[in-house]
C-alpha cells in the first residue's frame, strides 16, 4: 500500500467507494458469524481466492480458489458453538474500479472441551484485493494473516 491518504486528500467520490468496501467486509464477517456459506461467496468474484496464513507464516497454510471451494473453506466453523468477528480499522487504496486494503479484525470462536468450555481468539488482518463489477465490489483475493491467537478456559452466559 501506499503512504495513508489524509481527509482532505481523498477524491469526493472515493468516498461512497470506501463506504462500500467497508460494507463488504461487515458483510463477510456477518455471513461467516452466521454460518452462511452462499451469502460468503457471493461476496467473492468466481475465481476469487481466499488464502489462509497462521502467525508467522510467509506461506498460506490453506488456500482455496473459487466459489465452490471458498464454501468447502467455511465448513471448518461447524466445530465451533459460536464465533463473533469484530472488524476494526481499515485502509484502504482505491483506483477506480479496483482496490487494496488491509482490514483487522479480533475473531473469537467458542467450542466445547471435556472440562466444559474454551474461546480460542485470534487477532487478524485481511490483505484485501477488491474489484467493482456490475456496479458493486468485490473480493478477488482474500488474505487472512494471523498475528496471533489465544486459547483459554471460558465460561458463557448463554451458548
Amino acid at each position: 500500500m501506499t503512504e495513508p491518504k489524509g481527509e482532505d486528500m481523498i477524491p469526493e467520490g472515493e468516498w461512497r467507494d470506501r463506504v462500500l468496501l467497508r460494507e463488504l467486509v461487515d458483510r463477510y464477517a456477518s455471513a461467516v458469524d452466521r454460518r452462511l456459506p452462499e451469502r460468503v461467496v457471493a461476496l467473492f468474484t468466481e475465481d476469487g481466492e481466499l488464502l489462509v496464513h497462521g502467525p508467522g507464516d510467509e506461506e498460506p497454510r490453506r488456500s482455496y480458489r473459487g466459489r465452490p471451494a471458498i464454501a468447502r473453506a467455511l465448513t471448518g466453523l461447524a466445530r465451533f458453538q459460536a464465533t463473533s468477528h469484530l472488524v476494526a480499522n481499515q485502509l484502504l487504496e482505491v483506483t477506480g474500479g479496483e482496490a487494496t486494503g488491509e482490514t483487522y479484525c479480533t475473531a473469537s470462536h467458542v467450542y466445547a472441551d471435556g472440562d466444559g468450555h474454551r474461546i480460542y481468539v485470534m487477532s487478524i488482518r485481511y490483505e484485501d484485493t477488491f474489484v467493482r463489477t456490475g456496479g458493486h465490489w468485490l473480493f478477488t483475493r482474500r488474505r487472512e494473516r494471523v498475528d496471533w491467537a489465544e486459547d483459554r478456559p471460558f465460561s458463557p452466559r448463554q451458548v
